[in-house]
């Protein structure tokens, strides 16, 4: 009797702490749902109580939604994400106890969001959204906001990937889907996602032109909403070349970028506004927000950094203040090998990643084939202990007999080695010597035979649209150029000739334009980049190049060392 009355005691304990429990879970879900109606307006808030939480002593269920929330927190405060393992878990828990659920639609939904936000490019990115979709056009009376999620993100994922037209249907849906909801705030994103999106497709700007006159309708006195209107109507200025209309709308965007909570980078502001009086051939205007913009830069080791040095350098050349714009040219150079530093880093810790998941889904099949492995291994190692036994008995005998002949071989090898090691010396210091001067003049000729050639493709353009500011253009290269060769004139003297190749040039048997060619083909710049500076075509190129060692062959002898170009220009 006592012993039944202490089971029962103990059972009705259990049940008591049952329910407690679950008057907790139920309480916390209630939190987490209400945490989740102010997540689209607050953030930053939401994302500060979930970090009050700790997710192991949660339920399995409230984990879950935890997890969903923190995921979409994270994306709105614009958090770097390392790892998608959150969200597939997440994913994994409502796809086997709540499959078709809003829960598991969103968390498709921030599945594909989070790998494209991880710069994930493959169909893993697609995968999850077209099952959102899948699921929401099985059901009778699909939730209109899911539907503009799915569709808005499926249409940005594609036009990040270059596929415009597919990007565009996407859109299109997504702006059906927020008037259905009659969400101003989406219906404005997808009229904006629509109007930059039309600006890649077509050159006929009258339809980007419909979607920047509709987005007016959606402004609603949102500062938000009001920056992202004067960034979309800068562009459309400039591209019709309404550059003061440009410039008076990115000075607005300067006015209320401190009251913007969603921006970019404040620097791109003031290189618009010096791109722009760039143009207009306002060069003290232009230098100005060009240095403006130099001093707004907020991550050094950023990888476009180095257009902005570069930007400002060309402003300065044309104002004739040379010095000024080889100093800018060398902060450039130093920007652009930062960036260089900093995307290495981030792909290697990229490959890191892919390697640690790698190695966690192969762990299994790895202790799988432990035990064989080591099975074999050990009637292997038997067997290879006994044949190099017989093995080593063998060599034994071989190794005494030839140890007498290698140590006469030794002395004599080693009073070679020295001989070659000081020989092998001399030629090292004397290439060292010579990439060093070399190496002064590489990097600044590459970047001006890649500016040259980008300006000659803009000098096109500009041509086919206005004859006379194409003239205009085409006489500033012409004095560049001017410039550029009697710079190379002080670059690529006689004396450097001897002192790069070590040749005794007679007096007027090269030119400047001989002795530039020569330099590059010595450290490998590609003949596109030659032919830009010497202002001609590859195919004339090969015709300088067979004239210019026809000359040097005639005049090649014993003593003036003209016999090194001539394998210089026979590997080329």
């Amino acid at each position: 009797m006592h012993k039944r009355l202490s089971c029962i005691i103990i059972y009705l304990c259990l049940l008591f702490t049952i329910s407690c429990c679950r008057k907790g879970d139920e309480g916390l879900y209630s939190r987490l749902l209400q945490w989740d109606g102010l997540l689209q307006g607050q953030p930053e808030a939401i994302r500060d109580s979930l970090a009050t939480l700790y997710p192991e002593e949660l339920s399995q269920d409230n984990r879950a939604y935890y997890g969903l929330l923190k995921t979409i927190a994270d994306d709105k405060t614009y958090m770097d994400f390392t790892s998608d393992s959150l969200i597939n878990s997440v994913e994994s828990y409502y796809r086997k106890h709540a499959h078709g659920s809003n829960h598991h639609i969103r968390s498709l939904i921030y599945q594909g969001i989070v790998r494209s936000r991880k710069g994930i490019t493959d169909s893993t990115v697609y995968q999850p959204l077209k099952g959102a979709l899948h699921i929401l056009y099985k059901q009778k009376d699909p939730d209109p906001t899911l539907l503009y999620f799915t569709h808005y993100f499926m249409g940005d994922i594609h036009k990040k990937n270059g596929n415009k037209d597919i990007a565009r249907q996407y859109f299109q849906k997504a702006l059906i889907s927020a008037k259905l909801k009659k969400d101003r705030s989406h219906i404005f994103d997808s009229y904006l996602s629509l109007f930059w999106n039309s600006l890649a497709v077509t050159d006929d700007l009258s339809g980007s032109k419909s979607y920047l006159d509709t987005l007016q309708l959606y402004v609603d006195n949102n500062i938000e909403k009001e920056y992202f209107l004067l960034n979309a109507e800068s562009m459309y200025a400039d591209l019709t070349q309404n550059y003061e209309e440009a410039i008076e709308k990115e000075k607005k965007k300067l006015d209320i970028y401190p009251f913007v909570r969603i921006k970019g980078d404040e620097f791109r502001i003031y290189y618009a506004l010096s791109d722009i009086f760039s143009r207009l051939n306002k060069p003290d205007s232009a230098f100005f927000y060009a240095r403006q913009a130099i001093a707004h830069i907020e991550d050094p080791a950023y990888w476009q950094n180095y257009l902005l040095y570069d930007h400002a350098a060309d402003i300065a050349a044309g104002m004739d203040n040379y010095r000024l714009a080889d100093d800018y040219r060398r902060q450039a150079l130093s920007a652009y090998d930062q960036s260089v530093e900093k995307r290495l880093d981030t792909r290697i810790r990229e490959l890191e990643i892919r390697y640690d998941l790698a190695e966690s889904e192969n762990k299994a099949l790895k202790a799988e084939a432990r035990n064989r492995l080591i099975l074999a291994t050990g009637g292997f190692v038997l067997l290879l202990v006994g044949i190099l036994t017989l093995y080593f008995a063998k060599q034994r005998s071989i190794v005494l007999l030839q140890r007498e002949k290698l140590a006469a071989e030794k002395e004599r090898t080693e009073a070679e080695k020295r001989r070659s090691d000081a020989e092998a010396q001399l030629l090292r210091q004397q290439a060292e010597n010579q990439q060093e001067l070399l190496s002064h003049y590489v990097s600044f000729l590459e970047i001006y035979a890649s500016q040259l050639n980008q300006t000659r493709i803009l000098s096109k353009k500009i041509y086919s649209k206005d004859v006379k500011l194409g003239e205009e253009f085409d006489l500033m290269l012409k004095r560049g150029r001017q410039r550029f060769h009697k710079l190379i004139e002080t670059m690529f003297t006689p004396g450097d000739m001897k002192e790069l190749f070590g040749i005794g040039e007679a007096e007027g048997v090269l030119t400047k334009s001989d002795r530039l060619m020569l330099s590059m083909l010595a450290t490998g710049v590609a003949n596109k980049q030659i032919a830009a500076l010497l202002s001609t075509s590859t195919n004339n190129l090969k015709s300088k190049k067979w004239y210019l060692k026809k000359k040097i062959a005639a005049h090649a002898t014993a003593d003036n060392g003209f016999e090194q170009l001539l394998e210089i220009l026979g590997r080329r």
